[in-house]
């Protein structure tokens, strides 16, 4: 993570092949060093989490309490490459293929992200490649 000089922002280091979207960049590098809390920050309150094998998690506390739990066990994220596409409503579509790593198995991937004007997390589904 880069810090801008006179800022508290941050710059994420991480790279996705045809996605530019800080929301997005963020939310792989927050997961990945386990910032659960900043990760969170990025869905809308009342956002969805759709995880791989998993029933929908809905809400800051519920996809909190998922993070803190079942992503905590060593998972790893590895997007590569994206598609993003600007909706109608001013709503943004973003597709993100890749591969997660855990201690057992890996496996590849595909996010699927929606995000409101605003830049928040609407839905965040994960799906088999």
């Amino acid at each position: 993570m880069v810090l801008i000089m006179g800022s508290s922002a941050t710059i994420p280091s991480l790279t996705i092949d045809g996605v530019g979207e800080l929301t997005i960049l963020r939310y792989f590098e927050t997961l990945n060093w386990k910032s659960f809390e900043e990760t969170v920050a990025l869905f809308d309150r009342d956002g969805e989490l759709h995880p791989l094998f998993e029933s929908p998690i809905i809400g800051h506390r519920a996809i909190a309490s998922y993070f803190h739990s079942d992503a905590n066990r060593g998972m790893k994220l590895n997007p590569c490459r994206g598609l993003v596409q600007h909706l109608g409503d001013s709503h943004t579509q973003i597709e993100v293929t890749g591969r997660v790593y855990t201690v057992f198995f890996s496996v590849n991937v595909v996010w699927q992200f929606l995000l409101n004007p605003d830049r928040k997390i609407l839905r965040a589904k994960y799906s088999n490649e």
